[in-house]
């Protein structure tokens, strides 16, 4: 799978989709510190009244049936948030396979509307076992800077026709 410059645009594009639709994940959805058998994964809530904690769902499957839904859930729970930790939510999920793919998803349930808010599907992977052979592998950085820039460009070529990929952030690839 490749990965670097394309795969941050497309969150940063994902992440103003959602906020443009409204969605309480603003920020949308990501996953890092890959391990044999676990991954994190991240969120932040965006609620117009921030006040308390809050609880987020999350499911994570081994595929992905459409669009919007994570299916063959091999992971859920709950987390919770707060003002302590900026709304942010970090869920660790183990019991995961090595060198796998996986979706995810989290839930917000809001009980005074009766509304479900759920958010983009994200795509993650575990990493392989310690001395276990692997096809290839991409590896794709880019700083806080590198994102902003990436964000402000976004937002210009959105208001303007076609798009363009953002030249600031890279990937390194090794194979």
């Amino acid at each position: 799978m490749q990965c670097g410059y394309v795969c941050i645009v497309l969150i940063i594009y994902l992440a103003h989709q959602a906020a443009a639709s409204g969605s309480v994940f603003q920020h949308g959805v990501m996953s890092g510190a890959p391990l044999p058998d676990s991954v994190i994964l991240w969120t932040r809530l965006t609620l117009p009244t921030m006040e308390g904690a809050f609880v987020v769902e999350y499911q994570v499957g081994s595929m992905k049936t459409r669009p919007d839904a994570v299916a063959n859930i091999v992971a859920e729970g709950v987390a919770s948030t707060s003002a302590d930790v900026d709304y942010t939510v970090h869920v660790d999920v183990g019991g995961l396979d090595p060198y796998s793919v996986y979706y995810y998803q989290f839930r917000y349930r809001d009980e005074e509307q009766r509304v479900d808010f759920l958010s983009a599907v994200g795509k993650t992977m575990t990493s392989p076992l310690p001395g276990q052979h692997v096809e290839g592998l991409t590896l794709g950085t880019a700083s806080h800077l590198e994102i902003k820039l990436c964000q402000r460009q976004l937002e210009i070529e959105m208001q303007a026709p076609g798009w363009m990929s953002c030249t600031t952030c890279f990937h390194l690839a090794a194979t």
